[in-house]
């Protein structure tokens, strides 16, 4: 007796075959069976051939038996090719060119065939054309709006900018969580929508993972709706930290109950500890793990660096003091007076609150030249690249390697240079202010200095300290307007300024400190 099987796969447009499997002979008992692959290139397509064959008419009892326990035993696999996709094939082995040529050569051939015009998008994705993908995305969307996959495609084009960097400059986060939410409401039941929206929902405009335009309450809810819906725990640690970032300790310690523990849940749940009830419980909590001093350490520091990036200062040093008095002093020395600053601080029109007001606009606002110059006496004189500066500068310390350890971010940033700056202001209301600026441990030449005047509108800026240009146009405004005790006074700050901070300025030539004559 003898049966066979022949099967003719046919590799689409696009594709062609990864490896030809090998063919197979299995004897069961005096019985056996062949399986054969042949590749024809032309047609792109593999004949499979599978033969089973008794091999003679009749079998003897012991024959019968041997048949009957290698069938028994038999697990028959059903023959499996493989097809790539001849563009993704390219860009794995970095012929960026001939990647994009394949996936357009298919997406022109087939203009109606949404797949094709997805995978064109992702390709260009890949090669960095950001645009082209997302206008390609598109038009696959317009073709299969129903298509779960092709919202995704749409969905993930455009989570990148312009030049195909993911969550870079001015992504369409809005269209990008639609096109996700799209997704999952086609198939609730597809774990890559919602996972791919989840990272959408958890990043904010600028980029940022838990950054403060994030969805955080709604990626919470879904994490929940992933748990319950699709009995799937995979995110519950995702769910945790989310939970953490929204500073909802609170809900992170009755998720933690549900939970095994390791040490990474250990160092959330002591976080939470000391937000909720201080760095004396946090401490008796470390210690019932039962850790070796040296892990012990090991939790103590960790949470003390989740507390710092959840901007909880007072109860990050509280909680080294408590366990290394001499390491919790050095470490109180740096942290013990930062506040978070929510932007309701700092409200007297004093020259203090004024340079720090106008710093929180450099670092935290984009440099635009509408935004800053309601800053300025006179709103024409913008100097976007002076702006630059200065932010350069306050963001001086956010390069150094501790920075980074730290896990610093920008709100932190906010809320040191909101605290730590030391002033020094001359000057009054008649005469106009000279501020100065600087962080602790900072050089002179890390100074900032802001030269101001009282407006109908309040403090305004004149210039920086850098700004000579700027500075010589107002002291020979002040000359024109017969205001000569502002001008001298301008002119003595300008003089000590230029020595101490640009010292190549032969500034000293035409003027002298106290100098009388203008």
């Amino acid at each position: 007796y003898t049966a066979e099987l022949h099967y003719r796969i046919v590799g689409p447009p696009g594709f062609t075959l990864r490896a030809l499997p090998k063919g197979t002979t299995k004897n069961l008992g005096p019985a056996r069976m062949t399986t054969s692959y042949k590749h024809d290139k032309k047609r792109n397509t593999v004949l499979v051939a599978t033969r089973f064959s008794t091999e003679k008419r009749q079998y003897s009892a012991s024959e019968v038996n041997a048949f009957r326990k290698a069938w028994r035993n038999f697990d028959y696999k059903t023959p499996t090719v493989s097809f790539q996709n001849e563009a993704f094939d390219a860009l794995q082995k970095g012929k960026i060119k001939a990647a994009v040529t394949k996936a357009r050569t298919l997406a022109e051939r087939f203009p109606k065939d949404a797949a094709h015009r997805g995978r064109f998008a992702l390709v260009l994705l890949k090669a960095g054309f950001g645009m082209e993908a997302q206008h390609e995305a598109k038009k696959a969307a317009k073709l299969a709006p129903r298509s779960v996959w092709v919202n995704r495609v749409w969905g993930w084009a455009l989570q990148h900018d312009q030049i195909g960097r993911r969550f870079g400059r001015n992504f369409d986060r809005q269209g990008s969580l639609a096109a996700f939410r799209k997704a999952k409401e086609l198939d609730p039941k597809d774990l890559t929508s919602r996972t791919e929206l989840l990272i959408a929902l958890e990043h904010d405009s600028s980029g940022r993972r838990y950054g403060p335009g994030a969805n955080l309450k709604e990626a919470v809810a879904e994490y929940r709706q992933i748990r319950k819906e699709l009995k799937n725990q995979a995110y519950d640690d995702d769910l945790m930290i989310a939970l953490l970032r929204m500073e909802d300790y609170k809900g992170v310690r009755k998720l933690l109950k549900t939970l095994a523990p390791s040490f990474n849940r250990q160092i959330v749940e002591m976080t939470a500890i000391a937000a909720l009830e201080g760095a004396e419980e946090a401490i008796a909590y470390a210690k019932r793990t039962k850790h070796g001093q040296e892990q012990l350490a090991k939790l103590v520091a960790s949470t003390m660096l989740t507390l710092l990036q959840n901007r909880h200062y007072s109860h990050a040093v509280d909680l080294m003091q408590r366990f290394s008095p001499a390491n919790g002093k050095r470490f109180a020395t740096v942290f013990k007076n930062i506040k978070r600053y929510d932007g309701t601080q700092h409200k007297a029109d004093t020259p203090e609150n004024f340079s720090r007001r106008f710093m929180a606009q450099v670092l935290s606002g984009t440099l635009q030249r509408k935004d800053l110059a309601r800053w300025m006496a006179d709103p024409k004189s913008v100097d976007i690249a002076e702006f630059g500066k200065v932010k350069e500068m306050l963001a001086a310390g956010t390069r150094s390697p501790n920075w980074k350890r730290m896990g610093g971010s920008p709100e932190m940033l906010l809320d040191m240079v909101m605290s730590m700056p030391k002033f020094n202001v001359n000057g009054n209301a008649r005469l106009g202010y000279r501020i100065r600026m600087k962080m602790p441990g900072a050089a002179t030449k890390q100074s900032l200095i802001l030269y101001a005047i009282k407006t109908r509108r309040g403090l305004r800026m004149v210039a920086s300290g850098s700004q000579w240009g700027e500075l010589g146009g107002a002291i020979l405004n002040q000359l024109k307007a017969g205001r000569l005790a502002q001008a001298r006074q301008w002119l003595d700050w300008s003089l000590e300024d230029a020595v101490k901070t640009a010292p190549g300025l032969r500034f000293g030539k035409f003027w002298r400190h106290g100098k009388r004559g203008v």
